[in-house]
């Protein structure tokens, strides 16, 4: 079980000229804020993820997060899981 200690900071996508920035100004061009659903809405916007498996979110800027909604239920078996893929 992680600690406070062990906790990482997944801010890096929030910095001026990050890839996440830079992606979602490029996709607001033909999306409203950048976003096509309303429930990933942040502010000032979300971190734009890369890949997955399992749990583990990779976003462009390399940080690494726990998906604990898992797409709201709909990917209750994880990321990739081999036998749904």
């Amino acid at each position: 079980m992680a600690t406070l200690t062990q906790v990482k900071e997944t801010t890096r996508f929030l910095e001026t000229g990050s890839r996440s920035q830079m992606l979602v100004a490029e996709a607001a061009q033909v999306m409203p804020e950048g976003i096509t659903r309303e429930t990933i809405r942040r502010q000032p916007y979300a971190p734009t993820m890369a890949s997955a498996h399992g749990s583990v979110l990779v976003d462009v800027d390399g940080d690494e997060r726990t998906d604990l909604l898992f797409n709201h239920t709909a990917l209750i078996h994880g990321h990739g899981y081999s036998p749904v893929a």
